[in-house]
């Protein structure tokens, strides 16, 4: 991709995304490929006024190394200084960028994925304050996509040639699938993205006039059989984010997404991913789950079932629901017609459900309650949240109302209003 269209990338991230302040601290994450990247975001960080910005880039194969080789006592260990690192991410409301990309999408697969899980608890529980923070608005964040030559080759589906042009034309053909879905083919990509996040408020609006109770999910080949109950004073959200001054940020870029808050006690039927996800790197393909009082109580998969009870034994509450989310086939992520091996594109091609962690702002004043009122409004409290995408071209799904009885609202993958 060119220069100028770089740089509109860095001040999207950067001003609708974090939605950076002069003086305010600035943490971005990545992978060493992404350095190139990082490094354009840190110059535009620092013209707009950063204060400080730390570098956490992640090294896939020394982690992977990590999970073959390091003493089994160590694996939970965590610096001493990660403890003073999230109270100053809080305290300091530091401005968080997640790059998405990874060198090699297929590197955990030589992994121990048993210490792989017992890393990523400790890691998780760590974080769990930042998590916390950054649902209240205390801290901004947004999760971007940078193509990667092989993450380019495994989403088009091409080999890797042995010379670099065939990398480079990997990553150049992967931006043009990714440039008109992150608006960047627009003049001002930044005014875009308002616009887009207002059209997901006026739907997102339609929702929270109905006053929804309870949502059903049917599919033809009844694969999908699903009724999801909302939270007590959920209710839906969408586009931007409002932080703790208010100023509004994109959590995510790309969305497509309206969202709310499932009553983790009320799930009930059954469900068919129908598309892959990851978990600890690893891909889990044709999952299912079967619900009752909430939870997962019975589950299965084409490909990595195992993961999926690893996933489980790690946080029991992971077995409940924390969003549920409404896409239709509308979504120029879903007219792409690819399976982007991310859950930050793929959630937003296609309805999906989360299990793990629930999101503060789909309750209403969420952010002012302690954590034992969210509870008792059937907030699901978990240090995971994996997004598991539901969504068909065949999908029904059927709104209850307090006042309105019941109302269709996507029918065959499509909202009907």
């Amino acid at each position: 991709m060119n220069e100028q269209l770089l740089l509109k990338y860095a001040d999207l991230i950067l001003k609708n995304g974090v939605h950076l302040l002069p003086g305010q601290n600035l943490v971005i994450r990545g992978e060493p490929i992404h350095w190139p990247f990082i490094n354009l975001l840190a110059k535009r960080a620092y013209q707009i006024g950063a204060n400080q910005i730390r570098f956490d880039v992640f090294h896939p194969t020394a982690h992977v190394y990590r999970t073959l080789y390091q003493r089994k006592e160590y694996l939970p260990e965590l610096p001493t200084y990660t403890q003073s690192t999230v109270d100053a991410y809080i305290n300091e409301h530091w401005a968080r960028i997640n790059l998405e990309g990874s060198e090699d999408p297929e590197f955990f697969k030589d992994a121990n994925q048993e210490n792989n899980a017992v890393i990523q608890k400790a890691a998780s529980t760590a974080m769990r304050p930042v998590l916390n923070a950054s649902m209240k608005g205390d801290c901004t964040w947004t999760i971007a996509p940078v193509p990667t030559p092989k993450w380019a080759a495994k989403v088009l589906k091409r080999e890797i040639a042995s010379d670099s042009s065939s990398e480079s034309d990997l990553v150049h053909d992967y931006w043009k699938v990714l440039i008109p879905i992150l608006r960047l083919d627009h003049e001002d990509p930044c005014k875009a993205w308002k616009e887009h996040s207002n059209k997901l408020k006026s739907r997102l609006g339609i929702l929270n006039q109905m006053q929804i109770t309870h949502l059903h999910y049917e599919t033809a080949d009844r694969k999908t059989d699903l009724t999801i109950v909302l939270a007590d004073d959920g209710q839906w959200c969408g586009g931007d984010f409002s932080a703790h001054d208010g100023r509004p940020f994109l959590p995510n870029i790309p969305t497509e997404e309206v969202f709310s808050c499932p009553h983790r006690l009320k799930t009930r039927g059954r469900v068919q991913v129908t598309r892959p996800v990851k978990i600890f790197g690893e891909e889990i393909v044709g999952a299912s789950f079967t619900f009752e009082e909430g939870r997962v109580v019975a589950f299965d998969a084409e490909k990595g079932r195992g993961l999926l009870e690893k996933y489980f034994a790690m946080d029991e509450n992971a077995r409940c629901l924390g969003e549920v989310a409404l896409v239709d086939g509308t979504s120029p992520i879903y007219k792409a017609n690819l399976i982007f091996d991310s859950i930050l594109l793929d959630e937003n091609a296609s309805c999906h459900i989360a299990l793990g962690n629930g999101i503060m702002s789909a309750i209403r004043d969420g952010a002012r309650l302690t954590p034992e009122e969210l509870k008792s409004k059937g907030w699901n409290s978990s240090i995971l949240h994996t997004d598991f995408m539901i969504g068909s071209n065949d999908l029904k799904i059927t709104a209850h109302t307090r006042s309105q009885g019941s109302i269709v609202i996507m029918r065959d993958g499509l909202f009907v209003f």
